[in-house]
């Protein structure tokens, strides 16, 4: 929660319920509970192959996410990527794309979060700030 109100920040949940008529019923009485939520059907087969690996999110959707997740402050890149288990390599090209002006840059845009850099050469420090 953000406040006394018990709002909070977006969130993605996840949750199997049975195709029977207690599944409908929770899905109701989540409806009714959280009034605003967006709920999607979730393809998943809980005996299909994609349980015995783990499937890894894009560096993009996972910067989003995380963001999307973040209250308002200024980020260190290197501290995101870390938190979301970037390789050294996903880092070097999430600040490309940044400093290209890619597609992540729209995405984030959206977020009200914005890329900055302070410094240059070695000590240049890559921020995304969110408002």
């Amino acid at each position: 929660m953000i406040d006394e109100e018990g709002n909070c920040l977006p969130t993605d949940v996840f949750v199997t319920l049975p195709n029977t008529s207690v599944g409908r019923d929770v899905e109701s009485a989540i409806r009714e509970a959280f009034t605003g939520a967006v709920i999607r059907d979730w393809v998943y087969d809980l005996d299909g192959p994609g349980c015995q690996t783990k499937q890894r999110t894009s560096p993009r959707a996972a910067v989003v996410t995380a963001m999307r997740n973040k209250s308002p402050g200024r980020y260190l890149i290197s501290a995101i990527a870390k938190e979301i288990g970037l390789t050294s390599t996903e880092t070097t090209n999430l600040k490309d794309a940044l400093r290209k002006k890619r597609a992540i840059v729209d995405d984030l845009k959206r977020l009200g979060v914005s890329y900055s850099v302070e410094g240059s050469g070695r000590d240049a420090k890559s921020y995304l700030v969110k408002r």
